[in-house]
């Protein structure tokens, strides 16, 4: 889990005023409750510790690149173009996206290994 570009958890994580405030959202987001006061205090720490200079100043979010998801179909699967835009495409999935570079390395880590957790939980559903 990364915090990427695109990610509402990158621009949550980036626009939040306190660690405190983070924390409540990321659980809201991702469990749909809020944290328990032993939550609420054991992530807050976590997250204090950076928080302040967390954000890397002069780093704007870069625009999407648009990319040609359709590029391949049943009438043109044997053409070499077409091959050639699907493995660029498999490559860049495998790869995932970049981490953001709007905040720094050492904080973002934190925040992500916070997320895992939340993820990792038993509560945790994915519902598509």
């Amino acid at each position: 889990m990364q915090l990427s570009e695109g990610a509402g958890t990158t621009d949550l994580a980036v626009s939040s005023q306190q660690p405190g405030e983070l924390v409540r959202e990321l659980f809201l987001q991702i469990l749909s409750r809020a944290p328990s006061t032993d939550e609420q205090n054991l992530f807050t720490e976590e997250l204090t510790a950076g928080f302040a200079d967390r954000a890397v100043p002069g780093v704007e979010p870069p625009s999407q690149p648009v990319i040609r998801r359709n590029a391949v179909s049943w009438s043109n699967h044997l053409n070499k173009e077409a091959t050639r835009i699907k493995q660029e495409l498999e490559e860049s999935a495998r790869r995932g996206d970049p981490p953001t570079l709007r905040l720094t390395e050492s904080w973002r880590t934190q925040t992500e290994d916070v997320i895992w957790v939340l993820l990792n939980s038993p509560e945790f559903a994915f519902v598509p």
